[in-house]
């Protein structure tokens, strides 16, 4: 079960650098997600790495994920209500996404263009977890930033090309449709920001962050 971890970034040329490094699930359940889910561990662990190492993310997993902003043909925004018996945020609101799978491929990252390998890898990944949680296969994907909390994401907008009563229909048939029944419709710019606003401390953090950059783009 491999997943990427971020180790930071420099800069050379005006570019940006991304270390990257192998975790596994098991490591990102005991770091990011109790970290996310209690404040005193995450405390601790952001003081011990400081201590340790001067780096305060030193003990966390920092998994690289990725996540989508679902945009119908109308404009409209999908936000999902995720459920009380989920691990991580359990009732709050998200967005489509998930962490980023290597597999083996992990042993294939450091030859070649490393840059391209990698950036086709969290496409996949991005397209791969939309399909699951939409049903809808025909996206076209915008990134639009990267944020770094006790994970690394990179954000994108999912322009689905098709209206907003059938991507209701095609979330009935997703593969994982667990949230299907559970998410509010956005229409407007207006709606999205007072949305932000009322919803903040019920949303998972990346996720209201990758809503603020799509509404920062309109």
């Amino acid at each position: 079960d491999r997943k990427l971890r971020f180790s930071g970034f420099s800069q050379k040329n005006g570019k940006y650098i991304l270390k990257i490094a192998p975790t596994h699930f098991g490591e990102i359940r005991e770091t990011d997600i109790r970290a996310a889910m209690n404040e005193d561990c995450e405390k601790n662990l952001l003081a011990q790495g400081t201590t340790d190492f001067n780096d305060e993310m030193a003990y966390f997993a920092c998994s690289v994920a990725v996540n989508s902003v679902p945009i119908t043909r109308e404009g409209y925004v999908h936000v999902f209500r995720r459920s009380d018996s989920q691990e991580l945020f359990p009732g709050f609101y998200d967005i489509t996404g998930g962490f980023v799978d290597v597999g083996d491929k992990i042993f294939d990252l450091h030859e070649g263009d490393m840059t391209k390998k990698f950036l086709d890898l969290v496409n996949y990944n991005t397209r791969k977890e939309f399909i699951e949680e939409s049903g809808h296969q025909h996206n076209v994907f915008e990134l639009t930033g990267l944020v770094k909390g006790a994970n690394f994401v990179f954000t994108h907008r999912a322009l689905l090309g098709i209206t907003s009563d059938d991507y209701r229909k095609r979330l009935e048939t997703a593969a994982d449709a667990s949230e299907a029944k559970r998410h509010l419709v956005l229409k407007t710019s207006e709606e999205v920001a007072r949305f932000l606003e009322m919803e903040k401390n019920r949303t998972s953090p990346t996720d209201y962050h990758s809503l603020r950059f799509h509404l920062n783009r309109l």
